[in-house]
C-alpha cells in the first residue's frame, strides 16, 4: 500500500495512506467549493484549503462530477488553469 507523509490541521506530521487522504473528499468538498466561488488558479485555490496531496484529488474528482468547471478549450488543465464553481451547482 502507498504511503505519504502530510502535515494535519493542526499542523501535526502524520503518516498514511493515500486512501486515508481520499476518505476527507467530503469534509474537503465544501471549503474547495467556497473558495472557488470566484475563478482562480487550480494550485492556488487548493493551497488555500490544505496541502496539494490531501486536496488536489478531491479537486479533479469536483473536477469530474462538474461541480468545479475549467475552460479546457483554452489550455490543458494546469497549475494556473482557471477553476470555479459551475454556475448553478449545487454547493
Amino acid at each position: 500500500m502507498f504511503e505519504v507523509e502530510y502535515v494535519d490541521e493542526d499542523g501535526q506530521r502524520c503518516r498514511g495512506t493515500l486512501a486515508a487522504c481520499w476518505n476527507r473528499r467530503f469534509e474537503l468538498a465544501a471549503p474547495l467549493a467556497a473558495t472557488f466561488a470566484t475563478p482562480r488558479g487550480l494550485l492556488d485555490g487548493v493551497g488555500v484549503v490544505g496541502q496539494q496531496i490531501a486536496v488536489l484529488p478531491v479537486a479533479f474528482h469536483l473536477l469530474w462530477r462538474q461541480v468545479l468547471v475549467a475552460d479546457l478549450a483554452v489550455a490543458p488543465l494546469g497549475p494556473s488553469t482557471l477553476v470555479q464553481v459551475r454556475p448553478g451547482a449545487a454547493r
